[in-house]
């Protein structure tokens, strides 16, 4: 009785398989880029409401206006971050928590410039005349976006996703 011996898979069997697995690849690879960027655009807007409602809460608690500085990018913010080192009395400020500065992350931009939001001790926004809304898209030129929006009492709402226009 002769046995056959298993010699493995043959050069034409590993080439196929090699071949399926780089067309699967090559159609995931834009979907999967897509995806980093909605995370990194959902990750900057969870940021942002995050320092808004600290400094809301942080002017409450210390009676005190509380500014936040809204930068376009993240250069933008590193470049203002600098700068308050080397002045005393914003440092200072940024150290007891009277001076947030929160800048987009990664790849994404504000639609927009804003001014500092200010918050009162009261928790409302110092001057403001109609709610705030802060727009971040994904990338410069992208059409995803999503958008914060802070009321004149000081209300937070909901992050709220849309078209970049």
């Amino acid at each position: 009785m002769l046995v056959k011996q298993n010699q493995g898979f043959t050069l034409i069997e590993l080439m196929v398989t090699i071949a399926v697995l780089a067309i699967i690849v090559m159609a995931a690879a834009p979907s999967f880029g897509d995806m980093i960027e909605r995370q990194q655009l959902n990750s900057s807007t969870q940021n942002l409401v995050g320092i808004l409602s600290q400094a809301r809460a942080q002017a409450t608690l210390v009676r005190s206006d509380v500014q936040v500085e809204i930068l376009s990018s993240q250069n933008e913010l590193n470049k203002k971050y600098q700068s308050v080192q080397a002045d005393a009395a914003q440092k200072k400020a940024l150290e007891e928590k009277r001076l947030f500065l929160w800048g987009p992350e990664a790849k994404a931009v504000l639609k927009q410039d804003i001014s500092p939001i200010t918050f009162e001790m009261n928790g409302t926004v110092k001057g403001a005349t109609v709610d705030t809304t802060i727009m971040v898209c994904n990338k410069a030129q992208g059409k995803k976006s999503m958008t914060v929006s802070i009321s004149r009492m000081g209300l937070i709402q909901p992050v709220t996703s849309g078209e970049c226009s």
